[in-house]
């Protein structure tokens, strides 16, 4: 059985940790909770420099968050949270290969079904206050945007303008001229909600199959950022990032063959330890390059380990919750490398090839 084989790849390990954020204990014998798979791109210490208030949103062609700096000799992974990550990445790949019940039977309590119960785009996000757009300024491939024209082209995809497009969605107003997203509100029937801010902001090139995640903050995270903070009790019960990335996707490429989702310029701190690691596992001179990068194929403990990543995490979960769309579609080999940006000392960026 499918499950059993990668259940044994790592049968037995138990990992514990302990961090100044949380205590988790995971065995690879035992399912996955759905709350472990809750992704956002960002640490909660991040969130001030990325509010995307309309002075500061990629419109004026400025990065968000000036602080922005890829640091190879920062932190890496320790064997304890390596371990834990390669745990979750082969739990991942067991999901995303098993059909939809199987998949349900590996979260924590087991549920039927892994699908997402959130399909009916854009209908939802209007249900629950989030408003989307298409991102004109900030939508070219080459070094002026994005950076990522030699890749793509290693890819085999095209870099013309006119092949891509790009989107958001936002819990709340962010057009100008809109109230501070600490004042506006949304009613359903009677009962009126706070926005959170939440913020998701993705490329698509449906012609090749190619999804870029720019950028992802979940309502749980950005709800802290509001002044005051949202209430709990005020959380859109669409909360996942995966939800809004998939909405965006469904909306403006359904039926395209997806075959690579970048996580692009990556601003996790847990993510970039991960990546510092892997990339020492093919040398220790090995450091963070342009395209072509280094590959890691699934095979290698590395790219579980990055498929365990909150970034990770983010990629196969999109996959996961939408069989019926996808079908078994797996992550089969991670690329990291840098973007070529103008004027700016890149983040690390991972590519996953989908087949």
């Amino acid at each position: 059985m499918r499950t059993a084989i990668h259940l044994a790849l790592y049968a037995g390990l138990l990992i514990s940790l302990h961090s100044s954020a949380r205590a988790l204990t995971i065995s690879h014998t035992l399912p996955l909770n759905s709350q472990d798979l809750t992704v956002d791109d960002s640490n909660l210490d991040h969130l001030q420099d990325l509010n995307f208030s309309p002075q500061n949103s990629s419109a004026n062609k400025t990065h968000p968050d000036p602080r922005k700096r890829w640091n190879d000799n920062g932190p890496r992974t320790s064997d304890d949270d390596w371990d834990r990550l390669k745990c979750k990445g082969s739990k991942l790949l067991t999901m995303m290969q098993s059909d939809d019940h199987e998949a349900g039977q590996l979260f924590d309590p087991p549920m039927d079904v892994a699908a997402s119960r959130w399909t009916d785009f854009p209908a939802s996000f209007e249900h629950w206050g989030y408003s989307t757009r298409e991102e004109k300024a900030f939508c070219d491939m080459d070094e002026t945007d994005y950076g990522v024209q030699r890749a793509l082209r290693g890819l085999g995809a095209s870099t013309k303008r006119e092949d891509w497009v790009c989107y958001e969605v936002s819990h709340g107003d962010r057009t100008n001229g809109a109230p501070n997203l600490n004042d506006q509100t949304y009613k359903i029937g009677d009962r009126v909600y706070r926005v959170t801010g939440a913020y998701a902001a993705i490329a698509i090139n449906k012609k090749d199959g190619i999804l870029i995640f720019r950028q992802r903050y979940s309502p749980w995270y950005a709800s802290r950022e509001r002044n005051p903070p949202v209430p709990a009790s005020d959380i859109p019960d669409l909360k996942q990032a995966s939800d809004l990335t998939w909405g965006l996707w469904q909306m403006h490429a359904s039926g395209a063959k997806l075959r690579y989702i970048f996580a692009w310029e990556i601003k996790n701190d847990d993510t970039r330890a991960a990546v510092r690691r892997a990339i020492k596992t093919k040398g220790a001179n090995n450091i963070l390059k342009e395209y072509p990068g280094q590959l890691h194929n699934m095979e290698d403990e590395s790219a579980l380990a990055l498929l365990g990543t909150p970034n990770g995490v983010g990629t196969a979960y999109f996959l996961i919750q939408h069989k019926a769309a996808l079908g078994n579609a797996r992550v089969s080999k991670v690329r990291i490398f840098k973007a070529e940006i103008e004027n700016e000392v890149p983040e690390a960026s991972l590519i996953f090839r989908v087949d």
